[in-house]
């Protein structure tokens, strides 16, 4: 673990939609293992904060160093070689491809792993999250959780060091929460990063760091887990 250079620094970011400034002057650093939170009111700029840390959304001002890449351009080779082998996602919405089955969209993503036993990948990923029983099921016919789960086992067999989280938890029931917050805390404790932005007060005793955006700024709030 290298605690001495960070994966991904922001620094001064700005970002504005017309003339509304969404983000001013955002300075965060994020190291390996680092497990943060980022709290805000809805429309506040915590996805779009979220999005410029993973090179899916353009920024007006500042710098944006990301495993060592200086500014990488949203739509560059740079951008799209980071998404595929350093980052991962896990988004508000799923994006799954609902008419395909779980076992398909998830062979859009193992694809990009170095191992030549991509089946037993998927097994794994899927017997982790409890959804195994599900890898011929189209998308659509699961329910909200299940299609989480699903997108979190996506995230599981692709190569990834940074997974970053846009409200994980936001429209589960309580069991299928329990289910994705204890995965998010078992894969940084095997070493994987985790950025969430979220609503939900429960991350406040799992984060290593939580932050909260205020009129475009970014504060560190004081409570917080030892790693």
């Amino acid at each position: 673990m290298n605690i001495d250079k960070p994966q991904i620094s922001l620094k001064n970011i700005s970002k504005k939609y017309g003339n509304h400034k969404i983000l001013e002057n955002i300075n965060l650093d994020i190291y390996e293992g680092d497990f943060i939170c980022i709290f805000g009111k809805s429309g506040g700029g915590k996805t779009t904060l979220l999005n410029i840390i993973g090179t899916l959304e353009e920024y007006d001002e500042g710098e944006l160093i990301c495993f060592s890449k200086h500014n990488p351009i949203r739509n560059g080779k740079e951008s799209e070689l980071l998404r595929r082998y350093k980052i991962a996602y896990l988004f508000q919405n799923f994006a799954l491809v609902d008419n395909m089955t779980v076992q398909e969209n998830l062979n859009l993503a193992v694809k990009y792993s170095r191992s030549t036993d991509k089946k037993s990948i998927i097994k794994k990923a899927l017997m982790n999250m409890g959804i195994e029983d599900k890898l011929k099921s189209k998308i659509f016919e699961l329910s909200g959780g299940e299609q989480q789960r699903v997108a979190l086992a996506r995230n599981m067999v692709k190569p990834y060091e940074i997974m970053l989280a846009d409200e994980p938890t936001g429209s589960l029931d309580s069991e299928n929460k329990k289910i994705v917050i204890d995965t998010l805390v078992k894969l940084n404790k095997l070493g994987k990063t985790i950025i969430v932005v979220s609503h939900d007060k429960e991350f406040e005793k799992i984060a290593h760091k939580n932050y909260i955006i205020e009129n475009g700024t970014l504060k560190k709030l004081e409570f917080a887990v030892e790693k």
